[in-house]
């Protein structure tokens, strides 16, 4: 195994406690590994990150009073450093929720229950934990890095390429739609967050609409609208006044 200059400082967070003793146990026995707690709900979790600050974390999804990502958004709310994570889990279901708001933290997997290949599994996760801290940088972005969003539609799970994306609508109650030349879905996003989570490629052009630039083909100047490519015609997109100067900026493109 790789060796850096110090420890790996770990925290397990899992709710069955002899799951969590055995990891524990595990993790003792590696000599890159000091182990600075374990505990299994959301409250004592957080305590315990923010009184030790490790540099790694194995974490579960399903904790004793809530789940990970309800402790992870509290750390970040609170702005507590997130340490890269090898996520604990015997469930698939939570997939689209860690790639698309904390892929950028989550390193490996490690499917419960620990039986076959642990060995070389738990050596793949620390592998991965150390890479990470060589050294450990905040994420510019949780999604970005990653290039596609999976967005659950009902019974259907869709992955969107950030490069196919035309452009973003707002749905009202909190959402969007995400269009591409072949599909349209509808997030539970709103269109800022969205934002916060896309390549700089994408701007937002009125209060409802943002696109991918580099799907433009022109702008209107006349009408004040960006024309993009979409199922072998036109789209027009009307382009708000205050957003209006911003995006020709960005194109690099004359008033």
């Amino acid at each position: 195994m790789n060796s850096i200059d110090r420890p790996l400082r770990c925290v397990v967070i899992e709710d069955e406690e002899p799951i969590r003793h055995w990891l524990c146990e595990r993790l003792k026995e590696i000599e890159e590994v000091e182990l600075l707690g374990q505990e299994g709900s959301v409250s004592a979790a957080y305590r315990l990150i923010v009184k030790t600050r490790p540099n790694a974390l194995f974490l579960d999804i399903k904790l004793i009073g809530g789940d990970a990502f309800q402790l992870l958004q509290q750390l970040k709310d609170n702005q507590v450093p997130i340490p890269p994570i090898i996520m604990t889990t015997a469930f698939d279901e939570y997939a689209p929720e860690t790639i698309n708001h904390w892929g950028a933290y989550v390193k490996r997997y490690l499917q419960k229950p620990f039986v076959e290949n642990w060995e070389t599994k738990l050596r793949d996760a620390l592998n991965a934990l150390l890479a990470a801290n060589e050294p450990i940088s905040p994420p510019a972005s949780p999604v970005g890095k990653n290039g596609f969003f999976f967005v659950k539609e009902g019974a259907s799970l869709h992955r969107i390429n950030f490069e196919d994306l035309l452009w973003i609508e707002v749905a009202g109650g909190g959402a969007v739609y995400l269009i591409t030349d072949r599909i349209q879905v509808k997030w539970d996003i709103t269109l800022l967050k969205i934002l916060e989570q896309l390549p700089s490629s994408f701007s937002q052009i009125s209060r409802d609409l943002a696109v991918n630039r580099d799907k433009i083909i022109r702008v209107d100047k006349d009408d004040r609208g960006a024309i993009l490519p979409w199922q072998g015609k036109e789209k027009f997109l009307g382009i708000g006044d205050s957003f209006y100067r911003d995006l020709l900026q960005a194109l690099n493109v004359g008033k």
